[in-house]
């Protein structure tokens, strides 16, 4: 699931605002303020504050995550998605272009014509399109914002969603992340 705006500000509370970065630090009293920040997502999070806001939420509200979910020890885990957990969520065992089928649909997802030409992304409020989920019930896996993937950046092939075979989780030449 995506962050939302509010919920990153607890993070931030936690680890200083001197932590956010050159261009969270002048964009952080907008997105702090924005109307309904509580159910918007957090633009602009690099890859490593994406990581550190996983483990800092595993270690201060774990307890609580489990009990909101109602899960028993070791059900629940806050991590980034390899990408291909997060192609198996998002397009499903039939392998879809998008969550809701092959074709576009503008209806289902926010889209940005130019999403570089704003400061502050026009996103869409977490659960919006609610005929854009995704066969396992996740909303926004097409438009909105990007999604972090823990994997570093190659190609791979003939993959199989069904069975996981070819998860390429691990160490490469490639700095570079997956962003879906």
């Amino acid at each position: 699931s995506s962050v939302t705006i509010r919920q990153f500000e607890r993070f931030i509370e936690h680890i200083g605002k001197e932590e956010l970065g050159d261009v969270l630090s002048d964009l952080w009293e907008d997105l702090r303020h924005r109307d309904a920040a509580e159910r918007h997502p957090m633009p602009y999070v690099s890859w490593t504050k994406a990581r550190k806001f996983c483990h800092w939420l595993m270690q201060e509200h774990f307890n609580e995550i489990r009990q909101e979910l109602g899960a028993v020890d070791g059900e629940v885990i806050a991590t980034l998605p390899s990408e291909c957990e997060w192609e198996w969520a998002a397009r499903g065992p039939a392998v879809w272009t998008y969550p809701w089928g092959n074709e576009i649909r503008p209806e289902r997802l926010q889209f940005f014509e130019k999403p570089y030409e704003v400061k502050v992304p026009n996103t869409a409020k977490f659960g919006s399109f609610e005929r854009g989920r995704s066969w396992c019930g996740l909303y926004d896996m097409a438009g909105n914002l990007f999604t972090w993937c823990d994997d570093q950046l190659q190609e791979y092939e003939n993959f199989d969603p069904n069975t996981f075979t070819n998860d390429p989780i691990g160490v490469t030449a490639n700095p570079e992340r997956v962003q879906k």
